[in-house]
């Protein structure tokens, strides 16, 4: 049998950090889309059970409209049946709701649902004392939270060791937005799906959804991507540019590699000649009518030879010698207090 296991769906979410309000409300509905995309790719497979471990709304105040957008979803995919476990950003938003029948929501209890041979079971809360599997099965525990080395008081906190007398196979995890297996035993794993679409430059990488197949164990899990989508954080080093275009053309190459609907963070590294007009407004303005968003990030240093300011008895060196010598500035803050200090004492535009 194959179940898919996603998590971290967050419908609604405002997506405004970065994003205009056109553009955040179009992130908003391909959200949805890539959720409906894993109920097609479910229906195309034969897979008749989802799992949502945590967080299929980003709020606990959710207007009706989302609501009622779902629940048509679901209820067209009359053939597939949801178990959708709260999370810590989702308590209690269909509290009030007439669900469908192929709708199963788990809160604080720990009720099972049974498939044949498989036993799916959800707790809201992090209690292995209410965990109670049948080992003749093939048992998956729905719990949404972060995994921990230690012991925590935490109650967001899953200590994964507390559960090695619980006959659980598969860890069906939510809270991290990232993809990720963890090995526990030769019987046991603990999974992150993580979500179906990056939202913000912390959410990078590959975004989707696993697909289980079990027997009598798990024979085998593979990641299927849905994304509409992908987030890319990318070093540039503008080393050796001379003149905006420069930066420019060293970006824009660095890029082609790339779709143009993805979003990007250009971070800038490197040492450059104090000459270097970076207008950083420009190049971002240029860059994003070519690709879906992109923003730059401005890491990169002036390369300034202190020792050549250690006797100038001008303002400009006594200036130098103050940054330099300020303790409470990290290499960062002084290089750009430099940079623009240089520039303004020199006459230069800023």
């Amino acid at each position: 049998m194959k179940i898919i296991h996603c998590a971290d769906i967050h419908l609604a979410s405002k997506m405004e950090t970065n994003l205009s309000k056109e553009k955040s409300k179009a992130r908003r509905d391909e959200i949805f889309d890539s959720f409906i995309r894993m109920i097609e790719y479910a229906s195309k497979n034969d897979i008749n059970h989802i799992i949502i471990a945590g967080d299929l709304f980003d709020e606990k105040k959710v207007s009706n409209t989302v609501i009622k957008r779902l629940l048509q979803i679901i209820i067209r995919a009359n053939q597939i049946t949801f178990y959708y476990l709260e999370g810590n950003h989702d308590v209690n938003v269909l509290d009030d709701v007439t669900l469908p029948f192929n709708l199963k929501v788990m809160k604080q209890e720990f009720n099972k649902y049974y498939i044949d041979n498989i036993c799916i079971a959800g707790t809201s809360i992090n209690n292995p004392a209410i965990v109670n599997f049948d080992n003749t099965f093939f048992n998956i525990l729905i719990l949404h939270g972060n995994v921990t080395k230690y012991k925590s008081v935490n109650s967001e906190d899953i200590y994964l060791q507390d559960y090695n007398e619980k006959n659980v196979n598969y860890f069906a995890l939510g809270h991290i937005h990232k993809n990720e297996i963890i090995k526990l035993s030769e019987n046991s794993v603990a999974v992150y799906s993580g979500c179906l679409e990056g939202r913000g430059f912390d959410e990078l990488g590959e975004k989707g959804f696993y697909v289980l197949d079990i027997s009598n164990k798990l024979d085998d899990i593979n990641f299927v991507s849905v994304a509409k989508r992908k987030l890319y954080e990318i070093t540039i080093d503008i080393s050796g540019c001379i003149i905006d275009s420069d930066i420019l053309d060293v970006i824009e190459e660095k890029l082609n590699q790339y779709s143009n609907d993805d979003l990007f963070k250009v971070v800038l590294i490197g040492k450059h000649s104090i000459d270097l007009e970076k207008n950083i407004e420009k190049l971002e303005r240029i860059l994003n009518t070519k690709y879906y968003f992109l923003k730059i990030v401005d890491k990169s240093k002036i390369a300034i030879n202190y020792k050549d300011y250690e006797n100038d008895v001008s303002l400009l060196g006594e200036f130098v010698r103050t940054v330099i010598n300020d303790a409470e500035l990290d290499e960062f803050d002084k290089n750009k207090i430099l940079e623009y200090g240089i520039k303004a004492l020199s006459n230069d535009e800023l």
